[in-house]
This record gives structure tokens, C-alpha cells and sequence, in this order.
């Protein structure tokens, strides 16, 4: 791929510079994913705004049928445990970065998030984060097929050594729009907050206070040394509280735990929608 792109220097340089006399257009975003496909080995390009306390909003779907088709999961509020929008939310980075369903696989609180990831017949994800204004950052997502393992690190490659421009170019198509899709960011509000209720309120109508915390911890990601420590616990107690956790929530595993959470969250934003 990358000897592709040396070999088709001028072609590559010739579409970029086409690109950069478009952002102005309405249909940039569809330009921009277009361009995306016509060099590297994606089964699915997304584009995805992100504000925040605000639901995601798909710029650009363009690839798989079935990724358009758990789009609706993923908004629904599966957002709140990719760890790309984590990454966003809490500001830990900017640019390019690399999920793999291996690596999600590793983190109690991403098992959910990898049975949908692996659902797409994914393996991995090139994703970079563009901040184009202060309200403003647009997520990059390209899906990478199990037989295109070999070429994600020459994925990342183009996409960094792309960085800055793809930050202008989109910085460049949002100056231009009239901004006349803002009316639904108080729905997306209203949606982000219902979602991030049902994700901090999980269980509290059947756990105890402590029993509570356990739960967020094991959703969150937590070992029980580290719920330990940040509950200021011993690792028997929390042994005893995460139990009962699972005894009250009617579950066997972290993954069951996981999985109910996940209806909950989906259920949850069903309602809002419904009343929107």
C-alpha cells in the first residue's frame, strides 16, 4: 500500500490537492471517505462528530452494509465503552490510535464493545481524533478486515503523516457550513444524558451503596486489587461485595454483568427517542 502511494506519487498529490478545493462542499465528507477507500485496504470508512455532554453524530458511513446497520446500537449508547470516545471525553489524546479486538478482549470493561467490534468482522481499528474547533473534534474510523492484518501499521502511517491536514480540511468544510443540523444537538444533549444516568445508576434500585460502587468498578474496568485501593477495601471485601453483585443482578460473570448493562443502556435510549 504504502509502495502504492510512492509509486502513484503524483496521482496520490493530485487528489489531495483536489480535495483541499472542495472543502467548501456539502458532500466534502463523502469526498474525503472516498479518497480514504481509493488507498488503503478499509471495509468501512466512518466519520463521526463529537461534542461534549452531546451524543455522536455520524458525518460520513461509507463501506459495509452491517456497519451501518449496528450504527444504531453504537448511538444508542455503546459509545460511552468505545475506547476511542473514552479517549476523547477525557482528553488523553489527540491524532492517530489503534484498537484491536485483542486488545479490548484484555479489559474486563471492553468485552461488550469487542463482541460488537468482532460482530463487524473486524480485527482492527485505525481511528484519529481531529480537534477542528473547541467544541468541535471529528473521529476518523477505519475497520480493518482479519485478512488486512499486515497492513494496519502501514495504515497508521498514512493517517499520521495525514494528520494536520485532515484537522485543516475539516476545520476548513465546518467554517463554511451554515450549521443548519444544530437544532438536533438538544436531542443528542438529551439522549447523552440519559444514557450516562443509566450507566452511573446501574443497579441501584436492587444493590446497596457499596454494592453500587463495586458494580460502576466492574464496568468500568476495575481489578478487584485496583477496586481495592480506590474504595479503600480490603481485596476479601470486595470479593464478598462483587458476589453480591452478581447474586442481586441475577448474573454469573463480568460479562453477564456486562451484557445487562448493555440492554439497559440500549432500552434507556429507546425511550428517548421514542418521546423525541
Amino acid at each position: 500500500m504504502v509502495k502504492r502511494i510512492r509509486d502513484n506519487r503524483g496521482l496520490f498529490f493530485d487528489q489531495i490537492a483536489g480535495l483541499l478545493g472542495h472543502t467548501a462542499d456539502e458532500d466534502f465528507p463523502e469526498q474525503f471517505a472516498g479518497f480514504i477507500t481509493g488507498w488503503v485496504p478499509a471495509f468501512s470508512v466512518l466519520l463521526m462528530e463529537f461534542r461534549a455532554d452531546s451524543q455522536p453524530r455520524v458525518i460520513h458511513s461509507e463501506g459495509a452494509a452491517e456497519y451501518d446497520a449496528e450504527l444504531e446500537k453504537y448511538l444508542g449508547g455503546l459509545y460511552l465503552l468505545d475506547p476511542i470516545y473514552d479517549m476523547y471525553r477525557s482528553c488523553e489524546t489527540r491524532g492517530v490510535v489503534h484498537v484491536s479486538a485483542e486488545q479490548l478482549e484484555t479489559q474486563e470493561r471492553m468485552r461488550v464493545y469487542s463482541s460488537y467490534f468482532r460482530h463487524l468482522g473486524a480485527s482492527n481499528e485505525v481511528g484519529s481524533l481531529h480537534q477542528i474547533s473547541p467544541d468541535v473534534c471529528v473521529h476518523l474510523s477505519i475497520l480493518i478486515e482479519d485478512d488486512h492484518q499486515d497492513q494496519t501499521e502501514r495504515v497508521i502511517a498514512i493517517m499520521t503523516d495525514m494528520e494536520k491536514l485532515t484537522t485543516s480540511m475539516f476545520a476548513q468544510h465546518y467554517a463554511g457550513l451554515t450549521m443548519t443540523a444544530e437544532p438536533d444537538l438538544t436531542d443528542r444533549r438529551t439522549l447523552h444524558l440519559q444514557v450516562s444516568e443509566t450507566l452511573e445508576r446501574f443497579g441501584c434500585d436492587r444493590l446497596t451503596e457499596r454494592e453500587t460502587e463495586v458494580a460502576q468498578c466492574l464496568l468500568r474496568g476495575h481489578s478487584a486489587k485496583s477496586m481495592a485501593r480506590l474504595l479503600d477495601l480490603s481485596p476479601g471485601t470486595i470479593s464478598i461485595h462483587r458476589s453480591n453483585v452478581y447474586r442481586k443482578m441475577n448474573v454469573g460473570s463480568q460479562a453477564e454483568l456486562s451484557s445487562l448493562f448493555l440492554e439497559q443502556l440500549l432500552g434507556s435510549s429507546s425511550t428517548v427517542s421514542a418521546r423525541a
